[in-house]
């Protein structure tokens, strides 16, 4: 039986102050105190060491973005354009479930999807968050994802023009922005 839980966050962000946070990246280690920010360096530095590399981690994300379009399009929605840097940040989200061995989507690392986001300089009016874990292909994520009320209202969500997708060991993280 495929574990799968989602919990549709949709409208503006909320600002909400998460305790300190650290992530690895390239080794190193960033702290972020209440209320704090990432440097442009940190940020990039972040972002790059999660950023999907070729081979089945990239195509599974690309298949997906695929796959909610082809939805899309049945009902007469507009295609999702990819967001790299929003690809990015649920990449990092993906490597923080896996590696921290939890299933949430309140990270203990960073917070809400919103904090997350805006930790890493991501701005938006709308924004969801799909995630599942244990899926072996991007054809039955998107099935269960479908077959799930909540989720499906994320990918079929007329205000949403975005959309970065991860997959990491087993962990998938849909990000949806608008």
């Amino acid at each position: 039986m495929t574990k799968m839980l989602m919990a549709g966050v949709l409208g503006l962000a909320i600002s909400i102050p998460v305790g300190s946070a650290s992530a690895a990246a390239s080794g190193t280690v960033y702290n972020i105190s209440q209320g704090g920010a990432l440097s442009a360096l940190q940020l990039n530095t972040l972002l790059a060491a999660n950023t999907p590399v070729q081979g089945s981690t990239a195509n599974f994300a690309s298949e997906v973005v695929k796959l909610v379009n082809k939805e899309r399009a049945k009902r007469g929605l507009k295609a999702l354009k990819t967001n790299t840097k929003a690809a990015s940040v649920a990449m990092v989200k993906a490597k923080d479930m896996s590696n921290r061995q939890y299933f949430s989507h309140t990270s203990p690392t960073y917070g809400s999807p919103f904090a997350m986001m805006k930790r890493f300089g991501i701005t938006y009016h709308f924004a969801g968050e799909n995630i599942a874990m244990g899926q072996r292909s991007p054809a039955q994520v998107m099935q269960d994802w479908m077959n799930s009320k909540g989720h499906r209202a994320n990918i079929l969500n007329k205000n949403y023009t975005s959309i970065g997708v991860a997959y990491y060991k087993g962990e998938w993280v849909q990000h949806f922005l608008g």
